[in-house]
């Protein structure tokens, strides 16, 4: 194997620790046994958001955002990689819990992988600010798009 096999092959494994964190949503125990220890979600563009740091600050945050939602669907749609970093479009559906009003965003998540482990994630409730700061991070189009939002 090459060194740039063995880049791409630990590009793989980060695209799909992220399809797993995403599959787990919205199941606490699951997401938590993926983050590092130092997580840190910067959630800071959705209402009532901020950036919470340590496995247990992103647990209240966690908890707080998803107990809204009745029931909660993340449909991953696309996956792109460099590096530590992988960006996921995904549409979430949901509906509001006490209002029962359905909710479809059409969001994007950005997430470093450390040490095997989700280190960080940017949440993006606008794919298009998603991207721009995809393009500006990356300066280069992106390596490694994946359709496929099968497991």
């Amino acid at each position: 194997m090459s060194l740039r096999d063995t880049g791409r092959a630990v590009s793989q494994d980060n695209v799909e620790l992220v399809r797993e964190i995403i599959a787990a949503v919205p199941d606490w125990g699951e997401v938590r046994a993926l983050l590092h220890p130092e997580a840190r979600f910067d959630q800071t563009r959705i209402p009532g958001g901020g950036v919470y740091e340590g496995r247990e600050a992103c647990g209240r945050f966690f908890e707080r955002w998803f107990g809204t939602w009745d029931e909660i669907q993340m449909k991953p749609e696309r996956f792109m990689e460099d590096g530590d970093h992988v960006l996921a479009l995904m549409t979430i559906e949901g509906r509001g819990r006490g209002s029962g009003v359905p909710v479809v965003i059409r969001s994007a998540d950005l997430f470093t992988v450390r040490d095997g482990k989700i280190a960080s994630l940017v949440g993006y409730p606008d794919r298009d600010e998603a991207l721009a700061d995809w393009a500006s991070r990356t300066r280069a189009p992106p390596q490694g798009d994946l359709n496929s939002h099968h497991p």
